[in-house]
């Protein structure tokens, strides 16, 4: 599964809060 797909499957909100979770991981 692509990234752009991934981001429409889910809320924008949800995608974020991944993304932040991700970063603070690193």
């Amino acid at each position: 599964m692509e990234a752009s797909e991934f981001s429409t499957a889910v809320n924008p909100s949800m995608v974020k809060r991944l993304v932040s979770e991700l970063a603070t991981e690193r």
